[in-house]
């Protein structure tokens, strides 16, 4: 993987900036819509500002800098359950939700089958959240 910016010359940005480099690089690949995408997304939308500047880097480039590195750590730092447990909360109340959206779409139209479907996408989101209760009542 390529650098996310070459570091202007010389600069308390330059140090900031190898940091963060070597942080997004040990995000895991994951889909488009996960929290280290997000942060990938944040770090190179922040790399082609500050190679937008040119050797004007700023104060703001450095604290911005700071802030994303310190959100890319606390990402780093989680321990793996947290984040798997709370993606599955996640995906289980999206299934709810769709199960819902069914449910009532097929009320609407009268499509009696697509509103059984929607009542078992909700039932089965109901399972797998009672689920994610008591995992979690065992983790306290």
């Amino acid at each position: 993987m390529q650098p996310i910016v070459p570091p202007p010359p010389s600069s308390p940005l330059t140090q900031t900036l190898g940091q963060l480099n070597d942080a997004v690089r040990q995000l895991p690949a994951d889909a488009e819509h996960s929290a280290p995408a997000r942060l990938r997304r944040e770090a190179i939308a922040l790399a082609e500002v500050i190679h937008r500047d040119g050797d004007r880097p700023s104060v703001a480039h450095t604290v911005e800098a700071n802030r994303l590195l310190r959100r890319i750590h606390g990402y780093l730092d989680q321990p793996e359950g947290v984040i798997v447990g709370l993606e599955d909360k996640i995906n289980n109340k999206a299934d709810e939700v769709k199960g819902k959206v069914k449910k009532g779409v097929g009320k609407a139209t009268g499509d009696e089958e697509l509103e059984a479907e929607g009542r078992l996408d909700e039932a089965k989101s109901d399972v797998k959240q009672a689920g994610e209760k008591i995992k979690d009542a065992f983790k306290s």
